[in-house]
């Protein structure tokens, strides 16, 4: 996703700003990649976890509208585990003021077979 992302206790957290190659309604992000931000930042709170894990479900709410140039902050945990299945939440705030932007909920299944052929200690 080209964004990158650091480890505070078991929290996954970064900072970016949204451009113009994120575009959806005029001057602002799209809900997609809002959505996709959100999927990675929680998926690799499911991988620091120890979860060799893929989504099996992502919820967004959009919250406000984030205008591009604006730079927001970006945080994910997981929430449980249950055998295979994890779920986590996301959030993504305005630097500025603290306004929540949107936030999101997901449930990852652990599927390792699927990375079998990976490297030993590949990080979130």
């Amino acid at each position: 996703m080209g964004v990158e992302w650091y480890v505070l206790g078991e929290r996954i957290r970064t900072r970016f700003t949204f451009r113009q190659a994120q575009q959806g309604p005029p001057g602002h992000a799209h809900g997609g990649a809002v959505s996709a931000i959100l999927d990675e930042a929680m998926g690799a709170s499911v991988w620091l976890g120890g979860h060799q894990a893929m989504a099996a479900k992502l919820n967004v709410d959009f919250v406000a509208p984030i205008p591009l140039g604006v730079e927001v902050e970006v945080e994910a945990w997981v929430t449980e585990v249950d055998g295979r299945k994890s779920s986590a939440k996301g959030r993504m705030v305005r630097v500025a003021d603290g306004v929540l932007l949107a936030q999101a909920t997901s449930l990852f299944v652990a599927v390792p077979e699927f990375f079998a052929n990976q490297r030993e200690g590949l990080e979130p």
